[in-house]
Protein backbone atom coordinates (compact mmCIF):
# COMPACT_ATOMS: atom_id res chain seq x y z
CA UNK A 1 0.00 0.00 0.00
CA UNK A 2 3.34 2.41 0.53
CA UNK A 3 4.16 2.08 -3.09
CA UNK A 4 0.91 3.26 -4.15
CA UNK A 5 0.05 5.67 -1.58
CA UNK A 6 3.94 7.16 -3.05
CA UNK A 7 2.51 6.90 -6.80
CA UNK A 8 -0.51 8.92 -5.74
CA UNK A 9 1.31 11.75 -3.95
CA UNK A 10 4.14 12.13 -6.98
CA UNK A 11 1.24 11.97 -9.89
CA UNK A 12 0.81 15.50 -9.42
CA UNK A 13 4.26 16.00 -10.62
CA UNK A 14 4.98 13.52 -12.69
CA UNK A 15 5.19 13.96 -16.54
CA UNK A 16 1.65 13.92 -18.49
CA UNK A 17 3.69 13.04 -21.55
CA UNK A 18 4.85 10.01 -22.95
CA UNK A 19 8.30 10.00 -24.19
CA UNK A 20 8.67 9.58 -27.50
CA UNK A 21 10.38 12.54 -28.91
CA UNK A 22 13.58 14.78 -27.49
CA UNK A 23 11.51 17.36 -25.90
CA UNK A 24 9.39 14.80 -24.06
CA UNK A 25 12.26 12.33 -23.07
CA UNK A 26 13.82 15.66 -21.64
CA UNK A 27 11.70 16.46 -19.28
CA UNK A 28 11.22 12.76 -18.12
CA UNK A 29 14.66 12.64 -17.41
CA UNK A 30 14.74 15.95 -15.74
CA UNK A 31 11.87 14.20 -13.63
CA UNK A 32 14.03 11.08 -12.77
CA UNK A 33 16.78 13.26 -11.83
CA UNK A 34 14.45 15.64 -9.13
CA UNK A 35 12.96 12.36 -7.81
CA UNK A 36 16.76 10.71 -7.26
CA UNK A 37 17.84 13.81 -5.88
CA UNK A 38 14.79 14.08 -3.49
CA UNK A 39 15.13 10.13 -2.62
CA UNK A 40 18.87 10.36 -1.89
CA UNK A 41 18.53 14.10 0.00
CA UNK A 42 21.45 14.63 -1.98
CA UNK A 43 21.18 18.85 -1.34
CA UNK A 44 22.32 17.48 1.90
CA UNK A 45 25.44 15.55 0.78
CA UNK A 46 26.91 17.85 -1.37
CA UNK A 47 27.40 20.49 0.75
CA UNK A 48 29.46 17.86 3.13
CA UNK A 49 31.68 17.13 0.05
CA UNK A 50 35.23 18.07 0.03
CA UNK A 51 36.84 20.12 -2.08
CA UNK A 52 38.99 17.46 -3.33
CA UNK A 53 36.05 15.28 -4.41
CA UNK A 54 34.18 18.31 -5.89
CA UNK A 55 37.35 18.79 -8.29
CA UNK A 56 37.06 14.64 -9.10
CA UNK A 57 33.73 15.30 -9.71
CA UNK A 58 34.07 18.01 -12.28
CA UNK A 59 36.70 16.05 -13.53
CA UNK A 60 34.74 12.76 -13.85
CA UNK A 61 31.77 14.21 -15.69
CA UNK A 62 34.41 15.93 -18.40
CA UNK A 63 35.19 12.47 -18.71
CA UNK A 64 32.08 11.32 -18.95
CA UNK A 65 30.94 13.69 -21.66
CA UNK A 66 34.44 13.03 -23.49
CA UNK A 67 33.19 8.58 -23.52
CA UNK A 68 29.79 9.25 -24.73
CA UNK A 69 31.41 11.39 -27.57
CA UNK A 70 33.89 9.19 -28.82
CA UNK A 71 34.51 6.05 -26.35
CA UNK A 72 37.93 5.34 -28.22
CA UNK A 73 39.14 8.57 -26.94
CA UNK A 74 39.23 7.70 -23.15
CA UNK A 75 42.83 6.56 -21.87
CA UNK A 76 43.69 3.41 -19.97
CA UNK A 77 43.94 6.12 -16.98
CA UNK A 78 41.22 7.96 -17.58
CA UNK A 79 39.28 4.87 -17.80
CA UNK A 80 40.95 3.67 -14.18
CA UNK A 81 40.06 7.00 -12.42
CA UNK A 82 36.28 6.59 -14.25
CA UNK A 83 35.99 3.53 -12.48
CA UNK A 84 37.38 4.47 -9.32
CA UNK A 85 35.50 7.29 -8.72
CA UNK A 86 32.04 5.38 -9.55
CA UNK A 87 32.98 3.04 -6.71
CA UNK A 88 34.21 5.26 -4.24
CA UNK A 89 31.54 8.36 -4.49
CA UNK A 90 27.55 8.47 -4.38
CA UNK A 91 25.56 9.47 -7.03
CA UNK A 92 25.28 12.79 -5.23
CA UNK A 93 28.60 13.46 -5.69
CA UNK A 94 28.40 12.82 -10.03
CA UNK A 95 25.22 14.61 -9.90
CA UNK A 96 25.37 18.01 -7.93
Amino acid sequence: MLCFEKFVELGSTRPKVRPVDKKSVTIWWKYAVKRVMETENIQNKIFSMSFNTYVNAEKYKVLYLKKCINPNIITLSESKFMEKFETENSLAHTIQ
